[in-house]
């Protein structure tokens, strides 16, 4: 559903892509935005794990205990659901690619 509203307010804010519909994508520029999108991938890896990073030595000198009630204590709710929602889509991803029930 989301696509099809994205694809037709697409259409309205830019009609004269519209001329362009029977274009062809080279293997070349296919090359280049598998490229592109591989490393924003990895960048986001990156992030994540540098962000991560903190927690984990906190809870080898501390514990996990209180690493656990730290992250309670500073984060929101919204930041939770945040991670909730990201860790939904992966699990939609993998399951999806590997096609089970």
């Amino acid at each position: 559903m989301s696509n099809i509203f994205i694809s037709v307010k697409a259409d309205k804010m830019y009609p004269y892509l519209k001329k362009y519909k029977s274009a062809k994508v080279t293997i070349q520029e296919k090359k280049i935005i598998f490229k592109n999108v591989l490393a924003m991938m990895f960048h986001k890896l990156w992030t994540v794990v540098v962000s991560g990073t903190d927690n984990l030595l906190l809870s080898a000198f501390v514990g996990i205990a209180s690493v656990g009630l730290y992250s309670i204590v500073t984060e929101s709710e919204e930041h939770f659901f945040n991670i909730f929602k990201k860790i939904y889509f992966i699990n939609y991803v993998v399951k999806f690619i590997l096609g089970g029930d």
